[in-house]
């Protein structure tokens, strides 16, 4: 049994996507399982869970601010949701470290991957930095991302404690590999972003259980508010004689998404995001995963 810590629970295509390709990548070795683990109920997690509570409350505000917002970003966590339910191969539920443990000593390793797991915001507690996993119990990293390019001179002993116990670690950037072996003991390898360790045959056959489709079209996928974007995927559409489809509004509130597409799609799925990118005509993105599958 492999256990899998990845980012997952965000209303984001990019990030579910990711999870879906660890966990599918993993299932050729052995049989994989997303581990399912609720840290607010563990006293050693209150310090970071604290941090990204207020960060969460401070977004939850400004976007509350706008209706129209939480009905795109309501519909659209529902879609997502359904996808896990569907798609992800989870633990039984657990609350706390204690739970966490004992379920990791049944397995053979434990691996985190891929996104900015290693975050200096996520060092502070033992879920992605995997100080939380038995003595014994392989520790790997597979695509994991700092998201920064320099670690700070406070943090630098909390990542050398955690990278120095990793039995294996692969990370998605040149920086991460400079970063690791500036700060640890360790070696590091550069590897792909999961979504590109599956083939076409298989991110095709997700794409096939979509419930959307449409033709002769321009795709748009902006996580960004550039009015410059939007303007040129309209001079684009109009010199094709094709319409724009849009997932509006999908991180916050764009005030360029508002009447830009001839249609807007607020329930899609990851497979609804990938079948859209397949069928278009052109893609128009600022997104890393929407930039992957479309190549």
């Amino acid at each position: 049994m492999l256990g899998l810590i990845t980012v997952y629970k965000v209303p984001n295509y990019g990030t579910k996507l990711q999870a879906y390709a660890m966990q599918e990548m993993l299932k050729k070795y052995d049989e994989t399982e997303v581990i399912n683990f609720k840290v607010s109920s563990d006293h050693r997690f209150s310090a970071v869970t604290g941090k990204i509570k207020l960060k969460l409350q401070r977004m939850k505000k400004k976007k509350s601010e706008n209706p129209a917002f939480l009905k795109y970003k309501n519909e659209r966590v529902s879609a997502v949701n359904q996808f896990d339910k569907s798609f992800y191969n989870f633990s039984a539920c657990m609350k706390g470290t204690r739970q966490v443990r004992k379920y990791m000593k049944g397995c053979s390793a434990v691996i985190c991957g891929s996104d900015q797991l290693w975050a200096p915001i996520n060092v502070d507690a033992d879920y992605f930095t995997l100080t939380i996993v038995p003595s014994g119990i392989r520790r790997i990293s597979f695509a994991a991302s700092f998201g920064i390019s320099e670690i700070p001179d406070n943090y630098r002993r909390k990542y050398r404690r955690f990278l120095n116990k990793m039995d294996y670690i692969a990370v998605r950037e040149k920086s991460g590999k400079k970063i690791v072996e500036s700060v640890s003991d360790k070696k590091a390898e550069v590897t792909l972003d999961p979504t590109l360790m599956l083939s076409s045959e298989q991110w095709n056959a997700l794409a096939d259980k979509s419930r959307i489709s449409h033709s002769d079209y321009i795709f748009c996928y902006f996580l960004g508010n550039n009015k410059n974007h939007r303007l040129f995927a309209k001079e684009l559409a109009a010199r094709e004689n094709k319409k724009i489809i849009t997932i509006p509004h999908c991180e916050q509130y764009n005030e360029s998404d508002v009447d830009f597409a001839d249609i807007e799609i607020t329930n899609a799925m990851p497979q609804d995001f990938l079948n859209l990118i397949r069928g278009a005509n052109y893609v128009c993105t600022d997104s890393f995963h929407g930039t992957v599958f479309s190549t």
